[in-house]
């Protein structure tokens, strides 16, 4: 154990130790200071240890240690050497008696986190305002301060050979479907990789495709979303240093629920959620459509507004595929810009750039009025989804769609939104529909998805397979 110990030291110049001596040999104490309370080291686990040596006491091994020594509560007794190094990086103090084989773990670990802060990506008005952090200690206090079932089940894993990265897996062990517990808890034990840092890392081994384009996993920055998607029958994952947790399975239609539709008024809600619905399909054909009418349909226009586009175009040097693109770029140019500078100047930045760029396009003649309108407000549709994630495969695939209607005008169109429908009708989210209940079409649940009150509907949705699929009786 000595030569392990000094091996030990000799490797890693952060891990600190304090000896002990008694009248039997010296007691190892191995610890990160980093990592440490160190204030709990001394008063609970050293300063109990030292009166007990003081005292006379003999018979030190690893049941006194944790039954009458030591004034903590958190501790194991080990029996393999071999994870002495592992459990010192991980934040714990080991305590090493000599001539043993034993050791005890002591979870005295205090990371450095933010405070619990407002939600960033999931602003709400009048739901909670309490966000996870990169703690993995109060993302859990967040959970269990809302939710005191006893079943609530929490299974933990270490993801990463090198970063042994903490991920816990909560669920409802009588509500939630078993294939998908049981399907990411094989797929967490089978991830070999030397690390995890954040989770969205987590979520592309999770997820498994090389060519998936839609998200199979949602992500949750508040905690009382992360306990209502819980109540609802769903696997959510938090992982340590990251401030998102991650929610499976995951539709299409639950993207674009927010928390104030479950809070504020469910007629309000049902009215907000359309206009998402609509936001996200209009953002997704408008400059497609533009482009095809402009460069083979424009039989569709009255006769008059088919000379007022003319009239728009007519300084304009590229045709509509090629002008389609120049604005996309602009405007991802600009999305992507803002999201680099300090937030107190980039809404400046943006509406500055935005206006003088407009004008000068315009001017010059390189881009016509109404494009930059339709791109003006498909940037604005982009912002309604809550989930922001599911916006970026549609800005991805809505240039697929404008090369496709530029090269074939509405026949493309039509071809190209078939190839994406029917991707995203065989793509499934750990064995549920991605478009469910939509297709399969399931009349109940389509009307839930978008009106939705607790007080109406006391039954989970049907697509998720539970266990349990009633929540409580209709309030008459």
């Amino acid at each position: 154990m000595k030569k392990l110990i000094e091996d030990i030291l000799a490797r890693n110049a952060s891990i600190k130790r304090r000896i002990i001596a008694t009248k039997s040999g010296e007691i190892n104490i191995l610890f990160v200071g980093q990592l440490t309370n160190r204030t709990n080291l001394a008063e609970y686990v050293i300063r109990p240890l030292q009166r007990f040596v003081q005292k006379g006491g003999k018979r030190i091994n690893t049941r006194t240690l944790t039954k009458y020594i030591f004034e903590i509560d958190d501790m194991k007794v080990k029996t393999n050497p071999g994870e002495i190094e592992n459990d010192v990086l991980s934040g714990s103090s080991v305590v090493i008696l000599p001539k043993s084989a034993e050791y005890v773990a002591i979870n005295t670990k205090e990371v450095e986190h933010k405070s619990i802060d407002s939600p960033q990506i999931s602003y709400t008005l009048r739901g909670p305002k309490d966000s996870f952090t990169e703690s993995m200690d109060v993302n859990l206090s967040l959970i269990r301060y809302r939710i005191k079932d006893s079943r609530l089940k929490t299974r933990e894993f270490k993801v990463g050979q090198r970063t042994r990265t903490n991920v816990a897996m909560f669920y409802l062990d009588d509500v939630a479907s078993d294939e998908c517990v049981n399907e990411i808890a094989e797929k967490l034990g089978e991830i070999d990789v030397d690390g995890i840092i954040e989770s969205g890392e987590l979520q592309q081994f999770l997820v498994g495709e090389k060519w998936g384009l839609f998200p199979k996993m949602g992500i949750i920055e508040r905690s009382d979303m992360a306990c209502g998607a819980i109540l609802e029958g769903k696997v959510v994952l938090l992982v340590e240093g990251s401030g998102l947790a991650l929610v499976a399975p995951k539709t299409f239609s639950e993207f674009l629920t927010s928390g104030d539709d479950l809070y504020d008024n469910k007629f309000f809600g049902a009215y907000s959620k359309i206009l998402r619905y609509i936001s996200i399909i209009a953002m997704f054909v408008l400059m497609p459509a533009y482009v095809a009418v402009t460069s083979f349909n424009t039989e569709i226009l009255s006769a008059d507004y088919t000379i007022t586009l003319a009239s728009l175009r007519a300084r304009v040097p590229f045709n509509a595929l090629t002008e389609a693109l120049i604005t996309v770029f602009i405007v991802e140019l600009l999305r992507e810009s803002l999201l680099r500078v300090p937030k107190e100047v980039g809404a400046a930045i943006g509406m500055a750039g935005g206006v003088i760029i407009g004008q000068s396009v315009v001017s010059a003649g390189i881009l016509s009025t109404l494009v930059l309108i339709i791109a003006t407000l498909s940037l604005l549709m982009s912002f309604v989804a809550p989930d922001y994630t599911i916006v970026n495969p549609i800005r991805i695939l809505q240039v697929f769609l404008i090369i496709s209607a530029g090269l074939f005008g509405f026949f493309g169109l039509a071809a190209g939104l078939f190839v994406v429908v029917t991707k995203m009708i065989s793509t499934s989210s750990f064995g549920v529909p991605f478009l469910a209940p939509h297709a399969p079409f399931l009349s109940r649940d389509t009307v839930k998805s978008v009106y939705y009150s607790k007080t109406d509907f006391v039954d989970r949705p049907s697509f998720l397979n539970l266990k349990d699929k009633i929540r409580g009786r209709k309030v008459k």
